[in-house]
């Protein structure tokens, strides 16, 4: 990769913690976001085809949506975690027009590797004004299956670790997000409740993350606005 494209992806943070954006063209580039899902840690590095390209992201922060080139990358992540150990690389072909989200993961076990979670969006199909697009996604290693509930119901059902929902569609306005064991008797919230306000014609992805062995559980809701 040249060193080009290699500055394409570097996602900085100034030391007065302003952030530098890169403005997203999806004409010519890709964007991508990174959500740090890692419990405890202060500070996320991304490596790019083994090279350190980017530090910054505390846990239950995203980078935003940076707009960067095209093409194959390998990128590793690690924070300063005492639990996680660094990630595997991970292979992520960025396409023209493509918007990406990257998710750094707890692990199950302490000492092992992060986990490294990518899907392209989908920003083909409109999402109607009226209504909202929300994606559901399990990061808590120390939890089992999880059951998502909007207002008492039902949405996304035993969600397992390190995976997401099917996306749905909701009424544009104000919920009531928890999240309870799936596969059990016991009603009372794992996470949550958390009061989201949706806005119609966007889309959602909110994570359940954090370890419950250490306190640090936590439920976010992620807009795809740039």
């Amino acid at each position: 990769m040249s060193l080009t494209a290699l500055s394409a992806l570097v996602l900085m943070v100034s030391s007065a913690g302003c952030r530098r954006h890169r403005s997203v063209n999806l004409e010519d580039g890709a964007a991508v976001r990174i959500i740090n899902a890692v419990s405890g840690s202060e500070e996320l590095t991304l490596s790019v085809n083994d090279r350190d390209a980017w530090h910054g992201n505390r846990f239950r922060s995203t980078s935003g949506y940076r707009g960067t080139e095209p093409g194959n990358y390998s990128i590793s992540m690690a924070t300063n975690a005492a639990q996680a150990g660094t990630s595997s690389s991970v292979p992520i072909r960025l396409e023209k027009g493509g918007v990406y989200t990257v998710v750094a993961v707890d692990p199950k076990h302490d000492g092992d590797p992060l986990r490294t979670l990518i899907w392209k969006e989908d920003r083909g199909t409109p999402v109607p004004q009226d209504q909202a697009r929300v994606l559901f996604v399990h990061a808590g290693p120390d939890l089992g299956p999880l059951a998502f509930l909007v207002n008492n119901i039902v949405a996304a059902d035993a969600t397992r670790f390190a995976h997401k929902s099917d996306p749905m569609l909701l009424n544009a306005g104000t919920y009531s997000f928890k999240v309870i064991a799936a596969e059990s008797d016991d009603v009372r919230p794992v996470i949550g409740p958390v009061d989201v306000r949706l806005e119609g014609g966007r889309s959602y992805t909110i994570i359940a993350m954090g370890r419950k062995s250490t306190n640090s559980l936590a439920l976010e809701a992620y807009s795809d606005r740039f």
